[in-house]
């Protein structure tokens, strides 16, 4: 089992209980054909509290690598993202949000398997839709400074003419 856990993890928890449970069967029923003598239900109990254990070792083991996993490909496909807010090519949160849709559907189709990834893929991105919201406040607050700093300028500005002032819309 262990070469199994390390060659093929990350997997979702049903197939790990199943090949768990199959690696179990065969051993048993191997030990017990090899077996002789009193003792053998002692024996018994005893591999399969070491098989309990061994499983044990290896959920926790895939929990880690599927978190690894997730983490490494949610980067990398959150790239494409990321540029676009770098590029200021969303005009709104919506578009933002229809975005991420998309991104989570993407996930969920090519994602990495494993235990907990869906958890883990909506922490993700609420990790990001709060650091896009506060960028996308921070470009709000901004427009509305320099319309109100506009608009004082329209109030107070006495030119007849075309005003280049930088405060001036071009009045």
């Amino acid at each position: 089992m262990r070469s199994f856990a390390n060659e093929y993890l990350p997997v979702d928890s049903e197939e790990l209980k199943e090949v768990h449970r199959d690696t179990c069967r065969g051993a048993l029923e191997e030990f017990r054909k090899c077996s002789v003598g009193s003792e053998v239900e002692e024996y018994v109990k005893e591999l399969k509290a070491k098989m309990k254990q061994k499983y044990a070792v290896i959920a926790g083991d895939n929990e880690r690598e599927t978190k690894k996993c997730v983490y490494d490909f949610l980067s990398r496909a959150y790239m494409s993202i990321e540029q676009k807010l770098k590029s200021n090519e969303f005009k709104s949160f919506d578009e933002y949000a229809r975005e991420l849709k998309g991104f989570q559907a993407y996930f969920m189709q090519n994602g990495p398997p494993g235990p907990n990834r869906r958890v883990l893929m909506l922490e993700y991105c609420q990790k990001a839709q709060a650091e896009v919201s506060a960028i996308l406040e921070n470009k709000v607050m901004s427009e509305m400074e320099l319309q109100s700093l506009s608009l004082i300028h329209i109030c107070r500005c006495r030119r007849y003419a075309v005003c280049r002032s930088r405060w001036s819309p071009y009045h």
